[in-house]
């Protein structure tokens, strides 16, 4: 067959091609070609197999549960089609990708996944306005700002709630256990290339540059964890100091390797990166799930708001009580 664009190449048992009583023909072609190219007698093993990351995956109807994200949430599955899990707890997290690539997607997926926990509250920053739906995953417990003023704003809430966690009655150390007074915080930031450096014309960058610097550091030993999505194309805006401090990364689709390299800091080994990504495979992704885990592919699995929604409303808890920025 012909190369369809980003498609690639069909596959050997596309209609167009060939009809079923050919199959066999075919294979024993292309595998004694691929014999003689490469100098060898026999195969010892042939395999068929179907590539996991084409299919959809929808969210399951019954839902992992998870007490705390401490607990792994279903990500997606990955090139075997085993569940790849992320874990929020004292790790921050980043999302890279081009436009249209699935960064909210894979955004929401853990957003659904943090939301049946029972002593969590969501931040969401979102200069674009967008992600609104993140907050109703948890509408008793979440607050959504679309400014720079907003921004800042939380951002010196987020260092003072730090600074009161540090200074707990008998407090040393991190925080292990959490409760309603005192829940674990997740800040979506979607498109944080928007404010997250420091651009002398934006007012206050110097400020909000040195408080996000400090909370990327020191938060997460204290129930404050950051979800962070950016295109890549803006990326290299942001410090080093702070990109990293992110144990898990997730790259959907980039134009370049050398986007890959960053977003992997060269550690990526040769032939494989989310600039190969095929296009028209939304939803798929390389990641590293923690600080020093391999490097792997996985599809998102296929769920959004709507999804939850039913299970906001079956598993509705009491609010929590903790005072967020209006």
């Amino acid at each position: 067959g012909e190369r369809e664009g980003a498609k690639g190449f069909p596959r050997f048992t596309d209609p167009r091609l060939r009809g079923p009583d050919a199959y066999a023909d075919y294979l024993r072609m292309a595998t004694e070609r691929s014999l003689e190219r490469i100098g060898a007698t026999p195969f010892d093993l042939l395999l068929l197999h179907k590539n996991p990351l084409r299919e959809d995956y929808d969210y399951p109807k019954d839902r992992p549960k998870i007490a705390h994200v401490g607990q792994p949430i279903i990500m997606g599955l990955d090139i075997q089609a085993v569940p790849a899990s992320i874990t929020l707890r004292e790790l921050m997290t980043a999302i890279y990708g081009a436009t249209g690539s699935g960064k909210s997607y894979m955004t929401q997926v853990i957003a659904i996944g943090a939301s049946q926990c029972k002593h969590v509250a969501f931040v969401v920053l979102d200069m674009k306005g967008e992600s609104g739906d993140l907050a109703a995953l948890h509408s008793r417990a979440a607050v959504v700002v679309t400014d720079l003023d907003g921004v800042l704003t939380t951002l010196r809430w987020l260092f003072g709630e730090l600074a009161r966690r540090q200074n707990l009655p008998g407090q040393v150390g991190k925080i292990v256990n959490f409760n309603s007074d005192l829940p674990e915080i997740i800040v979506f930031a979607d498109e944080w290339h928007e404010w997250a450096y420091a651009d002398p014309t934006k007012e206050d960058a110097e400020e909000r540059m040195r408080l996000l610097t400090r909370l990327v550091k020191r938060a997460r030993a204290y129930g404050i964890y950051f979800v962070a999505a950016t295109q890549i194309a803006h990326a290299k805006d942001i410090p080093t100091s702070i990109t990293g401090q992110f144990g898990n990364v997730i790259s959907a689709r980039l134009g370049r390797r050398e986007h890959s390299e960053m977003v992997f800091s060269g550690q990526l080994p040769a032939g494989v990166g989310p600039h190969l990504i095929n296009p028209a495979m939304r939803g798929v992704a390389y990641g590293r799930f923690g600080e020093g885990g391999e490097i792997g592919m996985m599809k998102a699995l296929k769920a959004g708001p709507h999804v939850a929604a039913k299970w906001m409303a079956r598993d509705a808890k009491a609010g929590l009580r903790v005072e967020l920025p209006s």
